[in-house]
């Protein structure tokens, strides 16, 4: 059976691994402010879900997903200290875990940390090679260090998943506009709005090469 294309941002999607498991907290706070909710109504409906995820971690503050999706949305919040807390305790308790691992590290990226994200991400690849967020977020950090050709094959492994991902491709973009490859990031960005027509930023960028 063919798979279909997943074209959803991965900007979007970074910390929606929590959504196959908890999807009416997490999905609808993550994708459903950017693709659904008009502005006027973002405020109140963050609001809801926070209390939602708050209620839910309450009632069982030892179920590992409950308490992933509260400390995401604390971070969400702004209340990083109370986030950091949570994390922290969480990547104690599952050092292993796919979920674990990927949020935390973006929580640390997010806020600075960029070792801890690092070394989050290391270990969620050894154990998942293919993790396309996984590879994704490794890609950009990579790149931020000048492991270009790195990034690309965390990148190019990601692609093999998730081939018509705009944002992917448009990362893979930026590895070759810091690499001079001038070609490649067009026909790369020009592949991404082949996907997505109205990706202003993918738009950006190949405007600046012409």
């Amino acid at each position: 059976m063919e798979r279909k294309v997943n074209e959803v941002s991965v900007k979007t999607a970074v910390l929606v691994v929590l959504a196959a498991v908890i999807v009416t907290i997490a999905a609808g706070l993550f994708i459903g402010n950017k693709f659904f909710w008009k502005p006027a109504e973002t405020r109140t409906i963050l609001e809801k879900r926070f209390d939602q995820t708050a209620a839910a971690y309450k009632k069982n503050p030892k179920d590992r997903t409950a308490a992933l999706a509260y400390a995401v949305t604390l971070y969400q919040q702004g209340n990083k200290k109370e986030a950091d807390k949570l994390f922290s305790d969480l990547i104690k308790k599952y050092p292993k875990d796919h979920a674990v691992l990927l949020n935390y590290a973006m929580f640390k990226k997010e806020t600075g940390d960029k070792k801890a994200a690092k070394t989050a991400l290391e270990i969620l690849l050894k154990k998942a090679p293919y993790y396309v967020l996984g590879n994704v977020q490794y890609a950009m950090i990579l790149r931020e260090e000048g492991k270009y050709e790195e990034a690309l094959k965390r990148l190019d492994n990601a692609l093999k998943f998730e081939p018509g991902a705009a944002d992917i491709l448009v990362e893979k973009a930026k590895v070759y506009i810091a690499m001079k490859k001038s070609k490649e990031a067009k026909e790369t960005l020009t592949k991404a709005l082949s996907f997505v027509p109205d990706y202003q930023e993918a738009k950006t960028l190949l405007k600046e090469l012409n």
